[in-house]
């Protein structure tokens, strides 16, 4: 039996797309675009907030458009993901942010991790002053490009909720099932 092919939210992917136009330009995206399988390319640019799009998809997306654009691929990959996640919580959700405590703000992970992703979950298991640990489940395997993504956007959302040097890091070996991760900042 082979497991289930864990999905990215359309909806990320229609976020990522906006970033990626503003960092990169639409010319310089097409261009990058252009070297990928018609497959690859058409599930990324049809992404839509009622579809879900293949990790390996996004992964030959970044990967051609740090080459294009001559950049590490993961360092583009993180600062998409911060700037979509700052560009998505805007206004009065980033002040409603701040007034969350560290308890209320780990709580809501499971449930905003289910909306990015269509497979695996998310489970709290400690918060204390400036430190907590979530574990991901029921995702064995879980590529690297899932895990730095998750990483960054919850450290951009605790840096928009005001906490301070946010880190997140995965603490397990790659194709541990669960996989853990820390997280650290200053109030």
């Amino acid at each position: 039996m082979t497991a289930k092919e864990i999905r990215m939210s359309g909806a990320l992917v229609v976020r990522h797309r906006r970033t990626l136009e503003t960092l990169l330009t639409r010319a310089r995206i097409e261009t990058a675009l252009g070297r990928l399988p018609a497959e690859e390319r058409e599930e990324f640019l049809h992404a839509s907030t009622l579809s879900w799009v293949r990790i390996p998809t996004m992964e030959a997306v970044f990967r051609a458009l740090a080459e294009d654009a001559k950049r590490d691929p993961a360092e583009l990959h993180v600062e998409v993901v911060k700037r979509s996640v700052a560009d998505n919580v805007g206004g009065v959700w980033r002040l409603l942010l701040r007034f969350h405590g560290d308890d209320s703000l780990v709580a809501r992970l499971p449930r905003v991790f289910s909306r990015a992703y269509d497979g695996g979950r998310v489970s709290p298991v400690t918060v204390g002053e400036g430190v907590g640990t979530f574990k991901v489940e029921d995702w064995p395997g879980m590529p690297e490009y899932a895990r730095r993504g998750l990483a960054a956007g919850g450290e951009e959302v605790l840096r928009l909720a005001g906490r301070l040097d946010a880190h997140i890091k995965c603490t397990s070996p790659a194709g541990a099932d669960p996989m853990m991760f820390q997280v650290t900042w200053r109030v």
